[in-house]
């Protein structure tokens, strides 16, 4: 049984050269964003650092 990235290759290798550049440009975009992505974790260390309000129609009650 193939696993996808041998299946991958044998996509890549069968696509003529002119093809496999602009593929090439989509993996490395496609890399960029998943590394960004695993740089930026979610959420943010700031997230939930400051208090929230209990306003009337908050949907939390005032006493708590």
């Amino acid at each position: 049984m193939s696993t996808p990235k041998d299946e991958m290759h044998a996509l890549i290798d069968s696509l003529p050269d002119e093809v496999a550049a602009d593929v090439l440009r989509d993996f490395q975009r496609l890399r960029r964003r998943l590394e960004a992505r695993e740089e930026r974790p979610w959420p943010p260390a700031w997230f939930g650092s400051v208090g929230g309000s209990q306003s009337p129609g908050s949907g939390v009650p005032a006493d708590g």
